[in-house]
């Protein structure tokens, strides 16, 4: 959801730019554009600054390839916990060298500038309020964004020692969890661990995990599956091979919240009343000039679901799996 949601905020800018209406030289100040998601589980933090560029008398996606038009030369980027006012600077990095490439695109891929800080140097603690601040080459403010880290949160349903699972084809399944103020949104992501040996091949287990986003964009702390939603996911997840044996080894849960101010820009990309019908840009922004998405992101996490005998069962014989080998 995250690397969608960037894509979309910069593509936007790209038409912001070819706006007749915005003034892009206003008082020669450059006008910025940021975008950072504060991550509470992620070991690093990463912010991308670039700016609206000057179109006038050259197409705005020619200049997007153009680095020089592209990036800022010299500002400087700070992070700053408002509870106890500790404050740190980024390191400005090329994303390309720290396994954050760029995506083909509209944009230029190379040097992919980002800004960099270690979280064990600022330290992101759910709850508290941070700020980001980006000066100028003279120091001076160029623009600033506030935002409440995403709490945490706790997955209560199913409950940690509900072990083995029961998971008939049409039980309810029920997730639920509470925490996680300040959140907007919530995913929920189910986690497959499955054993897996190919007879024509090694003949030796490995381990396979299958991702389903089981939920996204959702506003209420609880999600109401079936057992056939599961079943109907490894059916089109996992590959059917003859060859391949496979043993179920167990699920995990996780929930991850993103913070008011992406709720808030998805809302206003997917307004009705958007680019399709009255042609107005949906434009937003949570930093005091300029365009930016500054927002936060926690997760909770619950491991170890294990299927009873009649769920294993479903998984050998089941219309969505039986062609899984499972054994």
């Amino acid at each position: 959801m995250i690397r969608n949601i960037f894509l979309c905020f910069f593509s936007a800018i790209i038409f912001i730019s070819c706006n007749n209406e915005i003034d892009l030289n206003e008082a020669f100040r450059e006008i910025p554009v940021t975008y950072g998601i504060l991550n509470v589980k992620d070991t690093a933090q990463y912010i991308r600054i670039e700016r609206v560029f000057n179109s006038s008398g050259e197409s705005a996606l020619v200049l997007a390839k153009n680095t020089d038009s592209l990036y800022y030369k010299s500002i400087t980027v700070k992070l700053r916990d408002e509870s106890s006012t500790k404050e740190v600077e980024l390191v400005k990095i090329d994303g390309n060298t720290d396994k954050h490439a760029r995506e083909e695109g509209i944009f230029a891929t190379a040097p992919n500038y980002l800004y960099k800080i270690r979280t064990d140097k600022i330290g992101i603690k759910p709850g508290n309020k941070y700020s980001l601040i980006i000066l100028d080459a003279n120091k001076d403010t160029l623009t600033k964004g506030s935002i409440d880290i995403v709490n945490n949160m706790s997955i209560y349903l199913p409950a940690s020692n509900e072990k083995p699972i029961k998971l008939a084809y049409f039980s309810n399944f029920n997730v639920n969890w509470e925490g996680g103020s300040n959140a907007g949104y919530y995913d929920v992501i189910i986690t497959f661990n499955i054993k897996e040996k190919n007879t024509a091949g090694t003949n030796a287990w490995i381990d396979r995990s299958y991702t389903w986003k089981a939920g996204e964009f959702l506003t209420d702390q609880k999600l109401r599956l079936t057992g056939e939603d599961f079943y109907r996911f490894l059916g089109s997840a996992v590959e059917a091979n003859e060859n391949i044996k496979r043993r179920f080894s167990g699920f995990d849960i996780t929930v991850r919240g993103v913070g008011k101010e992406l709720k808030e820009f998805i809302d206003i990309l997917s307004f009705d009343s958007g680019i399709t019908s009255s042609q107005q840009l949906p434009t937003y922004s949570n930093m005091s000039y300029g365009y930016g998405v500054f927002s936060s992101q926690n997760s909770g996490k619950s491991s170890g679901f294990l299927l009873d005998e009649i769920a294993r069962d479903s998984l050998k014989i089941g219309v969505y799996t039986k062609r899984l080998n499972f054994e």
